[in-house]
């Protein structure tokens, strides 16, 4: 294996990731993996430049190979060897030997070259992926880091990321209204789940979607924390402890509501609302500590048409950059 890239300096937001562990919850892991994957992808595709599937298939975006995922920015890195990187997600000041660079290109380094990501200004996570096979232990198939878990790579500084370089990628830009439209407005569509209505959930329910909520600094792969008006003063229900999926709104005592993100432990017994679209949780992945979100209920055979809609534009993207349609 040849060594690609150095960690200089990192933090606990630096982590490894692909598309995740499907089907290891009933063994006790997260599903982890990245959390915006449209960016994931897309920065995948810049570097690596292919793209055989001809036919749209939407599952296969759920096997993403590795990627450095980083929430707020504020990391470098020293390339080990010549390789190409491209940085999508997220918006901020990117530096190559102080140099600035821009975000959506695919860059040329060579060894000894300083990467360095400032603070986002627009956005919250930005996905670096590079022109190589990366090598990392798997659990379930996956390489995710999971700090909790303790599993995968943990991207300390010093800590180096070795694999097999592939062929110089060529010059591949992302056009700039592709990177806007991977920072969506913050109105997030939900569907109610069938549990609502055992309990009785109409009064939550509209006071889920007649109030703006803050994202709340708390909040963190695991799930995001809502900070608003409560939903209510006392909690009125107890629930059994059930498996939890992505995207599930539960309702803690204080009446905030809380959707599980990646890292979402694997079962709870809070009550649960509803569930968010796929296309939603990559949205809200990206909303910063501060910003004032939306929930929106739609029918579950609109959300499935909007969610391949989401799919279908993101294989078109694909297409363009790495040159296999017109």
């Amino acid at each position: 294996m040849t060594p690609l890239l150095n960690v200089v300096s990192s933090h606990h937001g630096v982590l490894l990731q692909d598309a995740g562990r499907r089907g290891a919850q009933a063994a006790g892991f997260c599903q982890a993996g990245a959390l915006d994957l449209p960016s994931a992808w897309l920065a995948h595709g810049l570097v690596h430049g292919v793209w055989p599937a001809h036919d749209f298939v939407p599952t296969q975006f759920y096997q993403l190979p590795p990627v450095i995922e980083i929430t707020h920015g504020n990391c470098r890195f020293e390339a080990l060897t010549a390789i190409t990187v491209a940085h999508v997600g997220a918006l901020g000041p990117l530096r190559v030997n102080q140099q600035p660079v821009t975000c959506g290109v695919t860059l040329s380094l060579k060894a000894g070259d300083v990467l360095e990501i400032g603070f986002y200004r627009q956005g919250l996570r930005g996905y670096l992926a590079i022109n190589a096979d990366i090598s990392a232990p798997r659990l379930y198939q996956s390489c995710s880091r999971v700090d909790r878990e303790h599993v995968g790579l943990a991207l300390t500084a010093g800590q180096q990321l070795c694999g097999t370089p592939k062929q110089a990628a060529k010059t591949r830009s992302l056009p700039y209204v592709v990177q806007h439209a991977l920072l969506p407005p913050p109105v997030l569509q939900l569907d109610y789940l069938p549990q609502a209505a055992s309990f009785e959930a109409a009064p939550e329910q509209a006071a889920l979607e007649q109030q703006l909520y803050r994202v709340s600094p708390q909040s963190n792969r695991m799930g995001v924390r809502c900070t608003g008006p409560s939903i209510w003063q006392h909690p009125r229900y107890s629930m059994r402890s059930e498996a939890l999926s992505n995207g599930t709104i539960q309702l803690p005592p204080d009446g905030q509501p809380l959707v599980l993100l990646n890292d979402h432990q694997t079962i709870g017994g809070y009550p649960r609302l509803g569930t968010l679209a796929s296309y939603s949780i990559y949205a809200l992945a990206q909303q910063r500590p501060g910003q004032f979100i939306r929930f929106n209920p739609v029918s579950l055979p609109e959300l499935q048409i909007k969610r391949d809609q989401c799919w279908y534009w993101l294989w078109q993207q694909l297409a363009k950059i790495t040159g296999t349609t017109d």
